[in-house]
């Protein structure tokens, strides 16, 4: 028998209970900690899991101001070995992609390589950019959603030969 996933109404509570205690913790008046906790809500959404397996910190890496980027990291309930990683860059948009990290292949610095809008992006991401045989270029970025989101984060290490 297959159980059933909690009522809507019940889940609905849950998230604006989550979001309360989570804005109560920093009594900073700012947006930050409540668009950061409607981000945390809204991956832990896209993926169809609780927002207890969902971890946020500050992405200083790429952030233009400090705490503007998040780090989301996620591990999958089902398989405790799967862990996620993904870079929001300004949690103020709900529309903000979430952006997919993984190892680059030329230097081996965590960048994104992907955009994250729906699950079924991640379903396209299974893998993450490898160099072919002979280390070209394009076999990376056929692996990349965007050419620009891969080539330009700032997770390469310097002298990388994928950065522009």
């Amino acid at each position: 028998m297959t159980a059933h996933p909690a009522p809507i109404a019940t889940r609905a509570r849950q998230a604006a209970d989550h979001l309360r205690a989570i804005v109560a913790q920093d009594p900073d008046p700012r947006w930050r900690v409540r668009e950061q906790a409607l981000a945390h809500l809204r991956l832990a959404a896209l993926l169809g899991i609780a927002p207890t397996d969902v971890i946020t910190t500050d992405d200083e890496l790429r952030a233009t101001r400090k705490h503007d980027a998040l780090i989301l990291t996620v591990t999958d309930p089902a398989d405790p070995a799967a862990v996620y990683r993904f870079s929001l860059i300004d949690p103020r948009y709900d529309d903000e992609p979430f952006r997919l990290l993984g190892q680059c292949p030329g230097c081996r610095g965590e960048a994104a390589y992907r955009e994250i809008r729906t699950l079924a992006d991640l379903a396209a991401a299974e893998w993450v950019p490898r160099t072919s045989d002979d280390g070209s270029l394009p076999e990376v970025l056929r692996a990349a959603s965007r050419a620009s989101v891969f080539l330009t984060d700032p997770g390469h290490c310097g002298g990388c030969p994928y950065t522009s």
